[in-house]
């Protein structure tokens, strides 16, 4: 783990990945900024990170979270897109490859990962 402390920058910050991510970083000693349009959600990401000694600070954006499922007038598509997300590897696994990232030394270059966003087969 690097013990340089960061700056983070979470977009999309109040559901999945971005809480996720920002509730890791904090944990590890970074300063998390969050950001959405939902702010009462970030509001209570952020009270958390600091309950738990954590460094945060929240501001709404015009970043557009989409609930995409959800929005998808066709039935067949929007079908698709909640099987899509029954096989998604949970965002804490996302998370953690973040943070696998940050905390690598100034020398070592991360300038990809790659996470492969379902599941593998049993």
């Amino acid at each position: 783990m690097s013990t340089s402390r960061k700056v983070v920058l979470a977009t999309g910050a109040s559901s999945g990945i971005g809480p996720a991510s920002a509730e890791l970083l904090a944990e590890r000693g970074h300063h998390v900024v969050l950001g959405s349009r939902r702010t009462e959600r970030l509001k209570e990401i952020t009270e958390d990170i600091h309950a738990a000694g954590g460094s945060a600070e929240y501001h709404a954006t015009g970043v557009t979270e989409s609930e995409l499922a959800e929005s998808i007038s066709d039935p067949e598509g929007r079908e698709r897109m909640r099987t899509y997300r029954s096989v998604a590897i949970p965002a804490s696994s996302v998370a953690a490859a973040i943070a696998f990232a940050m905390d690598q030394p100034a020398g070592v270059d991360v300038g990809e990962i790659i996470v492969r966003p379902t599941a593998g087969r049993t």
